[in-house]
């Protein structure tokens, strides 16, 4: 009698790990999915890459349109883009709604991908507050525009230079 019960909780627990993994197998296919569409749609240049996977490990590759891992190459505006894709399909995968906080976010992009990220991200992110620390050569009047319909308050700070006064 108890043996019959230690395998039943064994095979059990079985199940429960293998229903584990493929939950977690779901979620991961969902996020590559929705980080690969993001990014190919942040991006201006059509045809330069081909793929995005995320491994069971959460490890990115880029795939080139030669079929190479690309990752590496990127330029740090395309990696930029990158990870705004990947925290938006976090974001819609998973429904949490904590703060994306982000220093210099546009300072490694052209204008084109400027303009593209502050249209739809504050769009694709939803109900979730973004803080965007930018530059004065970051915050143009473009991006000023774009962040206008969804803007609930602003501030902008100049670091004081005067010897004179610590604070």
């Amino acid at each position: 009698q108890y043996t019959k019960q230690v395998e039943f909780v064994q095979e059990a627990f079985q199940v429960l790990e293998r229903i584990q993994e493929r939950v977690k197998e779901k979620i991961r296919k969902s996020i590559e999915e929705n980080t690969k569409k993001h990014f190919m749609e942040f991006l201006r240049e059509e045809g330069v890459f081909r793929d995005v996977s995320i491994d069971k490990n959460y490890q990115v590759s880029v795939v080139n349109a030669q079929g190479f891992n690309a990752l590496a190459d990127l330029s740090a505006g395309q990696y930029l883009i990158l990870g705004y894709a990947f925290v938006v399909a976090l974001r819609t995968i998973t429904g949490y709604n904590a703060p994306v906080i982000v220093d210099t976010p546009l300072g490694k992009l052209d204008t084109i991908h400027r303009n593209k990220i502050t249209k739809q991200l504050p769009e694709l992110l939803g109900n979730v507050q973004l803080v965007f620390l930018v530059t004065s050569s970051e915050y143009t009047e473009d991006v000023r525009e774009n962040f206008a319909p969804y803007m609930m308050d602003s501030a902008y700070y100049e670091i004081e230079r005067d010897p004179e006064k610590t604070s």
